[in-house]
């Protein structure tokens, strides 16, 4: 059974534990280290480019962590779920490194397992909200330290920023964050979760987006939940939903443009899912969401 873990951050664990590829792990509200267990036959690759899925099979049909047993396409040629039979979480680590290190992937990534049968993955971004604006400039010298290759401001909010770490970095973004947050000089810093579809086992062509398509902040949120459009050009024809764990509906809006708020210091703290419906047949996307109060 997969167990929720509360870490204080005090008692620093987590190098040891996540450099073995065991645990998912990202700070909360008042410095507390939540972790989370992570697949021991699943892991998600990002392509640079589109690639056919029958090329996929073939390359994962041998490999250090075994044979493939599953692998779905989940946008675009570009980004796969791959499942591998008759492995490990030291084999399925090191079969990250493989194809972390190649020049036709943009970043890999575990599969993150949450209550039930909920399952998550991490894309190649960072948020990031500064205690200060006029710390700007300690972020700017992380930015050098961490060769990161892009850094957005978020224009409804002075201390939020995005972050995109290069190919192949030396560390990932779980990593990454981990150590910013570390810092202490953000309120929270985190990897840019791609929201795996929530409600069932992933199937192809389900429109997860390789990066986020809409910004939302703070996540973890306690009072108001901001969805912000300026990484979509059709969002204002799209329907915003917020979901709990067990598939109710919390919270609707029907967008024009702009941000949508939602108040969610009612709801009871937990994992929420985020989902995004553009008006076209196509798939919703689903992002994840943290409350806590």
């Amino acid at each position: 059974m997969m167990m929720e873990k509360i870490i204080i951050s005090g008692l620093f664990c987590l190098v040891t534990v996540y450099a073995f590829g065991q645990d998912f792990c990202m700070y909360l509200l008042e410095g507390q280290k939540v972790c989370y267990e992570v697949s021991a036959t699943s892991i998600l690759i990002r392509m640079e480019t589109p690639v056919d899925i029958t090329d996929m099979k073939n390359a994962l049909q041998n490999t250090v962590a075994g044979s493939l047993k599953e692998i779905f396409e989940l946008s675009f040629r570009s980004l796969f779920y791959v499942e591998m039979q008759n492995t490990s979480i030291e084999n399925l680590l090191e079969l990250r490194r493989e194809w972390s290190a190649r020049e036709d992937v943009t970043y890999t990534s575990p599969i993150i397992l949450y209550d039930g049968n909920l399952e998550d993955a991490y894309a190649n971004e960072i948020f990031v909200k500064l205690k200060s604006k006029d710390d700007y400039p300690a972020l700017q010298e992380r930015v050098e330290v961490y060769s990161i290759k892009d850094i957005r401001a978020n224009k409804y909010d002075d201390r939020t920023y995005i972050l995109t770490l290069p190919h192949n970095p030396g560390k990932d973004a779980a990593e990454t964050s981990l150590e910013l947050y570390e810092t202490g000089l953000f309120e929270y810093a985190e990897p840019g979760m791609l929201g795996l579809w929530p409600f069932g086992k992933p199937q192809n062509n389900i429109n997860i987006a390789p990066e986020r398509t809409v910004v939302f902040y703070p996540n973890p949120a306690s009072d108001i939940l901001h969805v912000d459009a300026e990484k979509s050009v059709t969002f204002a024809s799209r329907d915003i939903r917020l979901y709990n764990s067990l598939g109710n509906m919390c919270r609707q809006a029907k967008v024009t443009g702009g941000t949508v708020e939602f108040s969610v210091s009612d709801l009871p703290g937990g994992i929420y899912f985020l989902i995004i419906h553009d008006g076209s047949a196509s798939k919703p996307e689903a992002h994840k969401i943290i409350v806590k109060h």
